[in-house]
């Protein structure tokens, strides 16, 4: 995992915790990433970043980051954030690279203050993906409670999925963002939703740009 650090040249880009941004890459396409960082901390900008050598937009972000220039960046996109008015309990279920979605939520809790109740549970295949762990427990904040699950099962007995199933009935009246890939987001929605909460209680982009034939939770 690498972590990208910006300094934007100028105040003109603004997002919400939890929206995605654009790198834009010479032939005109942009490659969707999750700032990992408060859009408080602007003009600084963090981005996490996995380059997997199966993926098409990781061979191109690693081409852009190899030649040293100056990115440009286009955005916010997404309607999955928070914003300074949260104030209700809030679970965040990361799946991989979705970490970053979920990182910048909390760090914009902790800058802004707004000590909401907030669950993270972390899914991963391996102990080593939870890259961002320690930086978690540093923050000693009472609100922010952190679950981590490492399992590679692709299946209703995965570990994470599992603990969300059983535990559903804990967040009926919380706010609940799934943080992710498709496969990861609609796992976690059928667990959740096999655990007794409504479907439409959870909430995530991947419902926009990846939408399952039969819909959302289906």
């Amino acid at each position: 995992m690498q972590q990208i650090q910006l300094h934007l040249r100028d105040n003109t880009l603004h997002f919400h915790a939890g929206q995605y941004l654009q790198i834009v890459h010479p032939d005109g396409t942009g490659i969707p990433l999750s700032a990992a960082s408060s859009p408080l901390r602007l003009p600084q900008l963090t981005f996490h970043y996995q380059s997997t050598a199966d993926s098409e937009d990781a061979r191109r972000v690693d081409e852009l980051l190899s030649q040293q220039q100056p990115l440009r960046l286009l955005g916010p996109g997404g309607t999955v954030f928070v914003t300074a008015q949260e104030s209700g309990p809030l679970l965040l279920a990361a799946g991989g690279t979705g970490a970053s979605q979920a990182l910048s939520i909390i760090d914009d809790l902790v800058l802004r203050g707004n000590y909401t109740q907030v669950t993270l549970i972390c899914c991963a295949d391996r102990e080593e993906d939870f890259y961002f762990r320690e930086t978690l427990a540093q923050l000693e904040v009472p609100w922010l409670r952190l679950e981590y699950f490492a399992d590679p099962k692709r299946a209703s007995d995965n570990l994470g999925m599992r603990w969300l199933s059983e535990h559903a009935g804990q967040f009926s009246n919380w706010r609940t963002i799934l943080c992710g890939g498709p496969p990861f987001v609609y796992a976690a929605c059928d667990a959740l939703v096999s655990g007794g909460m409504a479907m439409e209680q959870t909430e995530s982009d991947v419902y926009a740009y990846a939408p399952r034939a039969s819909g959302r939770g289906a």
